[in-house]
């Protein structure tokens, strides 16, 4: 879209669209600084998606967002997945903030499966104004699935980067070449208002898969990192690292309201399989309301020469450490 413009692919009242094609696609607000230019493609039915490479990116002006939402189901399927709010990736101050430049993919009983890599990048925006990058599932259960790696930045500031299961129903993430969650890789430190957020609200089944890397909570920042559920989590992975950084203020957060099961089978570079690790001044913490179990460095198949797998926290002046 240019500027003031308003790009929109919209099925009629109830209908169901359908998206098919082996070509990329592309939903951006293009708006310059002042003109508001948004980019939508609208279902107020179903809704069913089959492309190449998906890039949903917000634009440089207030208002200028990119959005891809069903009022029913919502089936999404590609080679590759972007997700670019307003005034992401800024390298020097001061910022620029970009007030209500989200990019966002939003229906029911939500289905992603991306052939590679998905990537979401929060933005800058300003109070009651957000610039987000977000995938939210409404109703019913979300999964969502990348045969590549899965990475999720931080925004700077008033920005929410997330996973969000909003129904009733269980939430699944499948990284298979790892999940990296991690404040604003950019221009650290994030402010107290960035999240950067894996989600299940609902007291339901939380499984989160990475069988060819790892999981990686990261917070560089002063705002919040965390992968969460109201219910049950189960995370299967060759290694999981939750860290925050020197300097940071906020917490890195791998959460269960109810039971929480963690299987690892290999190590990081570092040679560990599970490590919490707080060396700012927030809390680093696996933590579960319910029962524990962590199976560490335990691969599915023994061989002679297999690990055994290290769990390591670290035990630092600066901040908290739980491994409860």
């Amino acid at each position: 879209t240019g500027d003031g413009a308003h790009a929109l692919l919209q099925a009629g009242t109830g209908a169901a669209q359908t998206i098919f094609g082996g070509g990329s696609l592309t939903v951006e607000g293009q708006g310059a600084a002042g003109a508001i230019a948004k980019a939508e493609v609208l279902s107020s039915g179903s809704q069913s998606i089959q492309a190449g490479s998906i890039l949903v990116k917000a634009g440089s002006s207030a208002g200028s967002l990119a959005r891809i939402a069903a009022t029913g189901s919502q089936s999404i399927s590609g080679s590759g997945l972007t997700l670019t709010a307003g005034g992401a990736g800024q390298t020097g101050e001061p910022f620029v903030a970009v007030p209500g430049a989200s990019a966002t993919i939003e229906g029911q009983s939500q289905n992603i499966d991306i052939f590679g890599a998905i990537v979401l990048n929060g933005g800058a925006g300003t109070s009651g104004n957000t610039a987000d990058a977000i995938l939210r599932n409404l109703s019913g259960a979300q999964d969502i699935y990348s045969s590549g790696t899965m990475t999720l930045n931080g925004g700077h500031t008033q920005s929410t980067t997330g996973i969000l299961n909003l129904g009733t129903g269980s939430q699944t993430i499948t990284a298979n070449g790892g999940l990296l969650v991690r404040s604003d890789p950019n221009l650290p430190p994030a402010h107290a208002d960035s999240s950067v957020l894996i989600q299940n609200q609902a007291a339901t089944l939380q499984t989160i898969n990475a069988s060819g890397g790892g999981v990686t909570l990261l917070n560089s920042g002063d705002g919040t990192v965390a992968v969460t559920s109201a219910g049950t989590q189960t995370v299967s992975t060759r290694f999981v690292d939750v860290t925050t950084a020197a300097g940071s203020t906020g917490d890195a957060t791998l959460f269960a309201t109810g039971d929480q099961r963690i299987h690892t089978t290999n190590e990081s570079t570092s040679g560990f399989s599970i490590l919490v690790a707080a060396r700012g001044t927030g809390t680093a913490k696996i933590e579960s309301g319910a029962s524990q179990l962590l199976e560490v460095g335990y691969p599915e198949v023994m061989t002679g020469s297999t690990s055994s797998g290290v769990l390591k926290v670290e035990i630092l002046t600066e901040g908290v450490h739980s491994g409860d």
